[in-house]
């Protein structure tokens, strides 16, 4: 008498559904299927068989597949061979790429890095001049026109360098740099 009331326990809203339906525990008596149950089950089910098997899509994925599974199993070998080459040479390449570039500097070894440089410097001398036309003062204007030749003596500098190297020694802001 304690195990049901364990179960009763256990499951509450199983319980109470079976309860209000008046579902009891008993064998399943199951009843026969009526011919005209049984022929449009029937119906449907070669129906639907018909639609899978109406085009030949399910055998050419089969046969893919297939053709995947037997070629990974032929070629595996020679496969894992090229690839372990191809794994050899990108690395060879890469270090002969690093050591060919290794005395030049990475940050400054670009040409946009160069053009970067050169761009900023223009627009240096640009607002140098500008200020310059408006100073009254004899001591600034001198010290503006000192930082206006600076500023050319760094772009004929940048100039003459190669095209993929840009000096890392030189200093670009010379703002707060007087002479």
């Amino acid at each position: 008498m304690a195990q049901p009331i364990q179960n009763q326990a256990k499951h509450l809203i199983e319980s109470a559904i079976f309860n209000e339906l008046n579902i009891t525990k008993s064998p399943y008596h199951q009843k026969e299927l009526h011919n005209e149950e049984m022929s449009i089950s029937l119906t449907s089910i070669t129906t639907n068989i018909k639609n899978i098997w109406s085009d030949n899509t399910i055998f050419k994925k089969l046969l893919d597949h297939l053709l995947n599974a037997l070629l990974k199993l032929h070629l595996a070998e020679s496969k894992a061979v090229e690839y372990s080459e191809y794994i050899k040479n990108t690395k060879e390449k890469s270090k002969s790429i690093t050591e060919a570039t290794s005395s030049v500097s990475n940050s400054f070894s670009t040409i946009d890095y160069k053009r970067y440089v050169l761009l900023s410097e223009y627009k240096k001398l640009s607002t140098l001049e500008c200020k310059l036309e408006n100073l009254d003062d004899e001591d600034k204007r001198q010290r503006y026109e000192r930082r206006i030749t600076r500023g050319h003596d760094r772009i004929t500098y940048f100039k003459s360098l190669p095209k993929k190297t840009v000096s890392i020694g030189f200093r670009t802001n010379t703002e707060g740099i007087e002479n």
